[in-house]
């Protein structure tokens, strides 16, 4: 189909509405994979740069007649985004080589994701957020906290969400795939904690095929196995950009586009997501850390995190994830605190009755 700038664009209720804020390289790669699943009618690209937001979307046209359709449209205008069902947020800087650290993009990339969360909540009320800029669980913190801000009527911590360990899982999943010489799609794995270095595998939920991954490959019962490949999996990033200096691109995109798909189908759908956490979901947390845990989602977004089991070692690691989270996410707060434009839209002073929390098991 052709491309229309925003103003031809005409929203009914029976479409499967995606808008994307922020063209990155991630994000333009996240629009083609988002098109090819087919699970959306229509597609809006939106950057603060006009020119190139139509360059991406003429870009995409040009493989169209390739594709499953869908109604294209660019604009450098969140309101372009109004009435959406998803809206995924790819603004701000990726981490790159230059960077130690993903918490080292905190004071750019808060301020950023604040103001396109608030923005986006403001016109797109029952949208599901979907966030992918780095830090993944910090940036959620922040643009749950911003939504909640533009409306209060928008639930703090079920209706934005963030990818969250799911490339970690992927990644996860390739290497088993590798060392027992399966397909990956054959391998199922989890994960939780924060995406990156505090990536916690969760062995116990690792199958091949629905057989323990031990069974079918005997070298993954060794301990040293299981923390080489936990260790080639959070150094992964790192082995990336010194070759592709821009980034990783490719990996995240497809995550993103399957969790829009699952979002999109309106069923119970099990994915591990950046959400609001707290003692009665994992005990020993204190007050409230956004990370990242296995939930049901459909199409209002968490529908409840789902029970899972970890032994000791997983479970003091999963508390120092979540340590490192809240001091990131105190950051974050502090970053925004120091700007005059963003003052309020961060506050930890906001009363827990006034929070619509995530729901533990039974699910709705």
């Amino acid at each position: 189909m052709s491309v229309f700038p925003n103003e031809h664009i005409r929203v009914k209720r029976t479409e499967r509405r995606v808008s994307l804020i922020g063209l990155t390289e991630y994000g333009s790669a996240f629009a083609l994979a988002l098109v090819a699943r087919n699970c959306a009618t229509k597609l809006t690209l939106v950057d603060k740069h006009y020119e190139k937001a139509k360059g991406e979307a003429l870009d995409l046209q040009d493989a169209l007649p390739f594709l499953p359709d869908i109604h294209l449209t660019y604009s450098s205008d969140i309101r372009a985004t109004a009435n959406s069902h998803v809206v995924v947020i790819t603004v701000g800087q990726p981490f790159t080589s230059e960077y130690s650290s993903r918490h080292d993009l905190i004071e750019h990339n808060a301020p950023r994701v604040a103001e396109v969360a608030f923005r986006a909540a403001s016109v797109s009320p029952h949208a599901v957020i979907l966030i992918g800029t780095d830090p993944i669980d910090v940036m959620t913190y922040v643009a749950a906290c911003a939504a909640f801000q533009a409306r209060p009527q928008f639930p703090k911590g079920y209706r934005v969400i963030g990818l969250g360990t799911g490339l970690d899982i992927a990644r996860m999943r390739a290497e088993i795939a590798i060392k027992a010489n399966v397909t990956s799609s054959d391998v199922s794995a989890n994960g939780v904690g924060e995406h990156g270095i505090h990536f916690i595998p969760l062995w116990r939920y690792c199958l091949i095929r629905g057989m323990p991954v031990h069974e079918v490959c005997p070298d993954l019962a060794s301990v040293a196995m299981k923390q080489a490949i936990a260790t080639k999996v959070k150094q992964a990033c790192s082995r990336i950009v010194k070759g592709k200096p821009e980034g990783t691109t490719r990996g995240l995109a497809e995550c993103m586009a399957d969790l829009s798909q699952a979002l999109l189908t309106g069923v119970g759908n099990i994915r591990t997501v950046t959400t609001r956490v707290t003692a009665q979901h994992v005990a020993g947390i204190k007050g409230e850390v956004y990370m990242s845990v296995p939930c049901k989602i459909d199409a209002e977004g968490v529908a409840g995190i789902l029970p899972f089991e970890v032994d000791p070692i997983e479970r003091a690691a999963l508390l120092e994830a979540a340590r490192v989270l809240s001091e990131a996410q105190a950051k974050a707060e502090r970053v925004l605190s120091s700007l005059d434009e963003y003052k309020g839209i961060v506050s930890v002073g906001l009363p827990s009755a006034a929070l619509r929390s995530v729901r533990s098991l039974p699910l709705r």
